[in-house]
């Protein structure tokens, strides 16, 4: 044998070897994902694509080294490539829940925010949220870091005030969601006769949002009635089946969603039937207190050590008495009172109006603050309106 043919045996021998052994680690990582088949990538470079189908089992390698490619990319700032990257990592990988995490976030948050137009922004948003809802979850439906994710794109992304297109990413939502939902965006409705509406349209809600129109129901029952339009309402039904899904630091982040999603509600949750072409005004809904105070005290139940949930619980409170005088709901600013009491020892007036007039509002948030303010500006309108209406 030459030595020209004895080189070219021991390269066919470790081409052999690497198929054998990339079979090999096939099978076992099958096992170890429990018979779950990994999507064969797609889109990926030709280099990609080989090292793939020849190393199989070796996938988790191959991500963790695109994984480092990923951070030098995030740190370059370039956010359309690393968007590219994560997607075939996440079919390399396809298990790995933070990976669908970093992918939405980055599409949702880095990729959006480089673009000038509204609806541009909307349409990066949104890949994030069709990445998680309608790829990620099918294959980890056990996972709660996808529904904290989830959560809380809706919760701040969305919800918030902090992107200067929240107004055109609230309208888009609630006009979206509105097609699969009975006028008005509630699920319990009745018509002109007294009849209940017909209900959402169980399929559209499912292939298009991944929404179960039975947890909507519970949830909606739980905590509602809940306007379906608002992004909140969706925060608190991922936060809600986070919640009970498997990895605890997800679960608190879960919880926290769910809470802070419903005080916001609380304090700025009616929107109109017909939403204006331009801004997305709201005002707030008194009627959510005890389901605030029930979202709160659940969560305090299950994180008994947890001082940040009975720091918001008390700061909730607080500012509720002020809205609650505010929308002349007196009865419920004296439960409100009587419950920060109880949690702060009775350090405060157990009288509404002189709590009212000794209280700060520099000490609330911005949210708080605003939505106090206008149901003020309302209640001296109705209050001049009866006046004049009795002269």
């Amino acid at each position: 044998m030459t030595k020209q043919q004895g080189t070219t045996l021991l390269v066919t021998v470790a081409i052999l070897a690497l198929i054998v052994s990339g079979s090999v680690n096939s099978n076992l990582y099958r096992l170890r994902t429990g018979d779950r088949e990994t999507p064969e990538l797609e889109g990926g470079t030709p280099l990609v694509t080989f090292a793939t189908v020849v190393l199989g089992g070796f996938r988790g390698i191959i991500a963790d080294v695109l994984w480092l490619r990923a951070t030098y990319l995030q740190d370059e700032g370039r956010f359309f490539e690393l968007a590219q990257l994560s997607d075939w990592i996440t079919q390399l990988d396809a298990h790995r829940a933070e990976i669908w995490a970093y992918h939405a976030w980055n599409m949702a948050y880095n990729i959006s925010a480089l673009m000038t137009e509204d609806e541009e922004r909307w349409r990066w948003v949104t890949q994030g949220l069709n990445l998680l809802q309608n790829r990620g979850l099918p294959i980890n439906p056990d996972d709660a870091t996808l529904y904290a994710e989830l959560a809380w794109i809706y919760q701040q992304k969305i919800g918030s005030t902090l992107d200067h297109s929240h107004a055109y990413y609230k309208r888009q939502w609630a006009q979206s969601i509105s097609e699969a939902l009975p006028p008005g965006g509630f699920l319990s409705q009745t018509n002109t006769k007294g009849a209940p509406r017909t209900g959402p349209p169980k399929d559209l809600l499912r292939k298009r949002w991944y929404l179960n129109v039975k947890q909507m129901s519970i949830i909606d029952a739980r905590f509602g009635p809940l306007d379906w339009r608002t992004a909140e309402a969706h925060a608190i039904y991922w936060a809600w089946v986070g919640r009970e899904k498997r990895g605890l630091a997800a679960q608190l982040q879960c919880e926290r969603s769910l809470y802070q999603s419903l005080n916001t509600l609380f304090f700025r949750g009616r929107i109109p039937a017909t939403l204006p072409s331009a801004g997305f005004p709201s005002r707030a809904r008194p009627d959510l207190f005890e389901k605030c105070c029930l979202a709160f005290e659940s969560a305090t139940t299950r994180y008994p050590d947890d001082e940040n949930i009975l720091t918001a619980y008390r700061l909730f409170l607080q500012s509720a008495v002020l809205l609650l005088d505010a929308c002349q709901n007196d009865t419920q600013a004296h439960t409100a009172l009587k419950k920060l009491n109880a949690l702060d020892g009775a350090n405060h007036s157990d009288v509404v109006d002189a709590f009212v007039q000794s209280f700060d509002l520099q000490q609330l948030s911005g949210m708080a603050r605003a939505s106090i303010l206008q149901e003020r500006r309302f209640s001296k309108t109705r209050t001049s309106h009866k006046t004049n209406n009795d002269k």
